[in-house]
């Protein structure tokens, strides 16, 4: 059905409560997202220790001096 022939066949009433039942259904996974990212574990990534770990001494690029 394309658009034109929707905004002719279908009333305002009728849109307002189709467009009410897309929005309230993404709030609706949204939130649930959003609750499920709240309650996860926070975990440590795991993996083999390297010496990238440790804190940097110098600059990962020279400075020039002038």
């Amino acid at each position: 059905m394309s658009m034109e022939m929707l905004a002719r066949v279908a009333s305002t009433h009728e849109l307002s409560i189709a467009f009410s039942f897309v929005f309230m259904t993404c709030a609706l996974v949204l939130a649930f997202g959003m609750a499920f990212l709240i309650s996860m574990e926070e975990r440590v990534l795991k993996g083999p220790p390297s010496a990238a770990a440790e804190a940097p001494t110098a600059p990962a690029t020279p400075i020039p001096q002038e």
